[in-house]
């Protein structure tokens, strides 16, 4: 399946971001990026994913996001009794999510 362009730019970002010498002005170019994404992609029925490639996505087996689900700890689509990921939604929520590193201690 090919990537949606959304994908690559987010790649491509993260490979220029480890070239940021500052954190802060790194979180902020993610941030115009991320925001760019969403006003593309948002809830593009092409960026919905089954529960497999979510918790592919995840590193994460697939009976251990539907239990996320019936908790409500992550975003996502039901349809019938079918779940859906919008891919957007669950970057904002892995991103969200990213714990911040402190300076070596000395």
């Amino acid at each position: 399946m090919k990537k949606p362009a959304a994908e690559l730019l987010v790649e491509k970002l993260m490979a220029t971001l480890d070239d940021v010498k500052n954190p802060s002005d790194a979180a902020a170019i993610a941030d115009k990026v991320i925001a760019a994404i969403d006003r593309q992609e948002e809830h593009n029925i092409e960026g919905l994913w089954d529960i497999g490639t979510a918790a592919r996505y995840l590193g994460i087996k697939r009976d251990t996001l539907r239990k996320w689900c019936s908790e409500r700890r992550i975003p996502h689509i039901t349809i019938g009794d079918l779940k859906r990921f919008d891919s957007v939604s669950l970057r904002k929520w892995v991103l969200a999510r990213e714990v911040k590193t402190h300076k070596a201690w000395r």
